[in-house]
């Protein structure tokens, strides 16, 4: 009877769809930029978009429409923001890579020289999938930290120690 509860129970959780996205962040000491690298679910963003109105924009196939890397890089950059001392930074997408069903997004920001405050907004695909989880990796300051936002804290400040 345990063994029965245990196999139903594995394969509830199996059927339990996970809903995260990652975001690299690094402020490089070279360049003085702000280097974006997000991996994001491809049927999650294309379900977001077809959302907003947009056709579907069948991400990483022969038939990708043309407006497709538009569309990423506008809700990307709608639903995640830096702001360096009280100043948005404005992020520019280099591109994407696609994967069988992940994709990775870079952005770039403009030389950005002294940072002592770092407030990073996430609300990527909450508004689609309630659970959405975005786990934000920061390398800053000679400092490495992760923060997780998600329904409820879609915002975290970091501050130069």
């Amino acid at each position: 009877m345990t063994l029965t509860f245990l196999i139903i129970l594995t394969h509830l959780f199996s059927l339990h769809p996970y809903y995260v996205s990652i975001f690299e962040i690094e402020h490089s000491p070279e360049t003085k930029t702000f280097q974006v690298a997000s991996r994001i679910f491809i049927d999650d963003l294309e379900d977001a978009l077809i959302d907003e109105g947009k056709a579907d924009p069948k991400i990483g196939t022969p038939d990708e429409l043309p407006q497709a890397d538009e569309w990423i890089a506008e809700y990307i950059i709608h639903h995640f923001k830096l702001t360096a001392d009280s100043k948005p930074v404005e992020l520019h997408f280099l591109g994407k890579e696609t994967d069988t069903d992940a994709m990775w997004c870079y952005f770039e920001s403009k030389a950005i020289d002294q940072v002592d405050t770092l407030d990073v907004y996430a609300d990527l695909l909450i508004e689609l999938h309630p659970t959405q989880t975005n786990i934000v990796h920061l390398n800053i300051w000679d400092t490495k930290t992760s923060v997780i936002l998600r329904k409820g804290r879609t915002e975290k400040q970091l501050t130069a120690d």
